[in-house]
């Protein structure tokens, strides 16, 4: 992904092809805009993950030589750019003992004014853009909804595009730029939708890896849309485009692996084992989506979004898991230490695989974490660690 200016030709409003003339004279006000904010140099990132930026060979050649809304896209991406060294020390140097993740990530995508939109492609053509209802800030994650698309049809929809956009004010107080949209994710609806959980009202469906769709019941239009935006590398993603992963709450483990279980090309990592009581942990509550659609809302029982983020040796995060998922009641009793009903989780991609296993204390109205494992891709591995297991 990449990012773009906020229309896709010349930068210039509207959505008829611009002739020429008018074309080259967007070109030329946005090129004088850029030469006045930043002269003739140009800003270029070393990459997502590496930690400098540097200044590129001067801009040269004539307004008629650069395609049309060149310097459009040139001015936000130099614009973004020349933030990322400073936002980037802000996170290096102040992270969470708990989620190996940088404490200011929230702080720093406030400060940047970011928000996020979607933009939807039904099967007639059609495109539309949807700004954020409204964002939640969690520990470790940004959830992101959307409503207010009742006359979308579920089926309709072709693919689902995610941006992270940033509005900025030019110099003179009374312009507004358009804003800065980098594209995050584009997934099409072609491939399996799994269905989640339902209540009287909505049907959630889980578009992979990262959409969580409601449709009302009965109409199969479009409520809501939703996405858990994981924290990290948020900044760099929402600013300059990259693949996303999704987050939520946590528990953190330390695992000491003194001996590992390969199997079927995964390698087995026991988090909280069956066997050992001392490890069970107690979640508190009921597991619940919470929804709402304009003044409409409800929670759909028995799913959530289950994040998971597995830190190296150096406390770097390794593999990043958020997923809407349901939990599911076991076909046979998974530990005899407990009489409550018994549940089952599981998640599962081309990296890896969680299984967790609960039980329901119903007097105590509480879920008890009785076994976790994660299943890490041999593949994975070894490209992280530059082994050859």
């Amino acid at each position: 992904g990449g990012g773009e200016g906020p229309e896709e030709d010349t930068g210039c409003r509207g959505t008829s092809p611009q002739p020429l003339s008018t074309s080259f004279r967007c070109s030329a006000v946005w090129h004088k805009i850029y030469m006045s904010e930043f002269g003739s140099q140009t800003w270029k990132p070393k990459s997502l993950a590496g930690d400098a930026a540097q200044k590129v060979d001067p801009v040269e050649g004539d307004v008629e030589d650069r395609s049309p809304g060149h310097w459009k896209k040139m001015y936000f991406r130099t614009l973004a750019g020349q933030e990322v060294n400073k936002w980037r020390r802000e996170l290096r140097h102040d992270n969470s003992p708990y989620t190996g993740l940088p404490r200011q990530t929230e702080r720093v995508l406030r400060n940047l004014n970011v928000s996020w939109e979607l933009t939807v492609c039904d099967c007639y053509g059609r495109k539309i853009t949807m700004e954020q209802s409204r964002a939640y800030f969690f520990e470790s994650s940004v959830i992101v909804r959307w409503s207010g698309a009742s006359f979308l049809k579920f089926h309709h929809i072709r693919n689902i595009q995610l941006y992270g956009v940033r509005k900025e004010t030019l110099k003179s107080p009374k312009a507004r730029t358009p804003g800065w949209r980098s594209l995050i994710i584009k997934q099409d609806n072609m491939i399996p939708v799994r269905y989640i959980c339902t209540d009287k009202l909505v049907k959630l469906r889980h578009l992979p890896p990262c959409f969580l769709i409601g449709t009302w019941r009965g109409s199969n239009s479009i409520a809501f849309i939703m996405v858990s935006l994981h924290f990290h590398k948020l900044v760099e993603k929402s600013l300059l485009g990259s693949p996303v992963w999704l987050w939520c709450k946590y528990l953190k483990f330390v695992v000491l692996l003194r001996s590992v279980q390969v199997r079927s090309g995964l390698v087995e990592l026991r988090v909280i084992n069956r066997t050992n009581l001392s490890e069970h942990r107690p979640l508190s509550g009921n597991i619940k989506m919470p929804w709402k659609s304009g003044t409409v809302e409800g929670a759909v029982e028995n799913c959530c979004i289950v994040s998971l983020t597995l830190l190296d040796e150096f406390q770097k995060p390794f593999w990043c898991v958020s997923s809407p998922i349901s939990i599911m009641m076991a076909k046979r009793q998974q530990s005899f230490d407990y009489s409550g009903e018994h549940f089952v989780m599981d998640f599962k991609d081309s990296d890896g695989q969680v299984k967790m296993k609960l039980v329901w204390f119903k007097e105590q109205k509480q879920f008890f974490l009785i076994s976790l494992t994660v299943y890490i891709s041999i593949f994975k591995v070894n490209k992280h660690f530059s082994r050859a297991y």
